[in-house]
């Protein structure tokens, strides 16, 4: 994603005629087309953007259950200045709320990405769609670089009526890891089955659910495989994301029993 957003405009400047931001538009076509789905809009938000709108909301309230980095570099061997404490329900403002869904240092991409969802589940949560549009207003005219979109104003009021639907409903995400695809040589068209499938799961549209839910169909694709390398046989399933990031008290006590990491401090 990053090389997308990032390299495409400067070696293909063009390529999609005119745009207002052709690495952001670049990026919506193709996480897309990478799922089979018609994405109309997107909105992007820098590191500086996220902590402020933690801010507006006066914090998100989190579970923690690991000892989450702040700051730290692996490959440098930099440690981190300090770590959030594992807890529950933790109310983390705008620079803490940064680093509960960026730190990385000893844990892998994969407990980030969880944390993500985390933070996302309770940014939703925490979000008066009223509020939240007069106050992005706000922050559009005042610092237009921290927030960049192409929603027009027009459907802003649209998309108020569909935020007070979001807020109260059950998020599940579909989680994409190396036990699913070989990140080197992505099977699209598995993952657009796996999409296709969770979108129509009857669960989700309020319909009981069948004895059993039958695996998506398996189709070819023309993606290069490495012929060495065993494809992953794991079959994701769409996670509640409330289950997902609920306090885990086990973990959380056995991370305190081991007690906090080395820091650059100590």
């Amino acid at each position: 994603l990053n090389a997308v957003y990032d390299n495409l405009p400067i070696e293909h400047p063009g390529i999609l005629g005119p745009t207002d931001n052709l690495g952001a538009d670049a990026l919506k076509l193709g996480v897309g087309e990478a799922l089979g789905l018609t994405i109309d809009y997107y909105v992007l938000i820098n590191l500086d953007g996220f902590r402020t709108l933690v801010d507006i909301l006066g914090g998100i309230r989190v579970n923690v259950n690991e000892w989450v980095p702040i700051g730290g570099d692996d490959s440098a061997g930099i440690r981190p200045d300090d770590y959030l404490t594992p807890g529950p329900s933790q109310l983390l403002q705008g620079n803490d709320a940064v680093w509960y869904a960026r730190g990385r240092y000893g844990l892998s991409d994969y407990s980030r990405m969880a944390r993500q969802r985390c933070a996302m589940d309770a940014i939703i949560g925490s979000a008066d769609p009223f509020t939240l549009l007069s106050r992005y207003q706000d922050i559009a005219e005042t610092a237009p670089d921290l927030v960049l979109t192409d929603i027009p104003r027009s459907v802003l009021p649209a998309f108020v009526d569909l935020g007070v639907l979001v807020k109260d409903a059950e998020i599940r995400s579909l989680v994409f890891d190396n036990t699913v695809i070989l990140p080197a040589y992505p099977d699209y068209d598995l993952i657009r089955d796996f999409v296709a499938t969770a979108l129509a799961d009857p669960v989700a549209n309020g319909e009981p659910a069948p004895p059993t839910t039958p695996e998506p169909p398996r189709t070819t694709t023309t993606e290069p495989v490495d012929p060495g390398v065993e494809p992953p046989a794991v079959t994701p399933a769409a996670e509640d994301v409330t289950s997902l990031c609920a306090y885990d008290r086990v973990a959380a006590q056995e991370a305190l029993d081991q007690g906090e990491p080395p820091t650059r401090r100590r």
